[in-house]
């Protein structure tokens, strides 16, 4: 679903930091201060690959969130290689509030010639810099409560459990 949805929006498209406040808003989010800091710092942009540029997958009680690139350009250097940024989270439950926690590092993996070097190396810093902040250590700013969200004369349901398996998400509510 998410991968359907966000295939419109942002395939193909070219991401540049310049315009980080105006996809914040897009996304109906205030741009935070830090999101200014970076639109004003180095010019950088992203071209997001135009079939699933970001995709998730459930597996092994894990959500896995990948960004796959077309082409890198920073300052005056520029990258045509196809890249995969990824970062796993788990589900945490406590007292009925869900959190997703990241599990070891962002990944970023270059396709073709690009593996190693160190240009490959000052890339692979640059994205993980710019990406660890997508990909927070808690990706949600507040737990996810799902008695929150629903309507005040809604029964009083709570996630006591989350499965994730072989491309399935299993929530119980009781």
């Amino acid at each position: 679903m998410i991968t359907n949805l966000l295939d419109p929006v942002i395939g193909g498209r070219v991401i540049r930091n310049r315009d980080l406040d105006d996809w914040a808003i897009q996304f109906k989010q205030t741009p935070s201060e830090e999101l200014k800091k970076e639109a004003a710092g180095e010019a950088w942009s992203i071209a997001m690959a135009g079939y699933h540029p970001v995709e998730v997958e459930f597996d092994d009680q894990k959500v896995y969130f990948r960004i796959r690139t077309t082409k890198l350009d920073r300052g005056d250097q520029a990258l045509e290689q196809k890249a995969i940024i990824e970062a796993a989270y788990t589900v945490e439950l406590q007292d009925g509030a869900l959190q997703l926690r990241r599990q070891g590092g962002v990944k970023i993996e270059f396709s073709g010639e690009l593996q190693r070097g160190l240009r490959a190396v000052t890339l692979r810093s640059f994205l993980k810099n710019k990406f660890d902040t997508v990909f927070k250590e808690e990706l949600l700013e507040q737990p996810v409560r799902l008695s929150d969200r629903l309507p005040a004369n809604a029964p009083d349901l709570e996630i006591v459990e989350v499965q994730m398996d072989d491309g399935w998400l299993q929530a119980t509510l009781m």
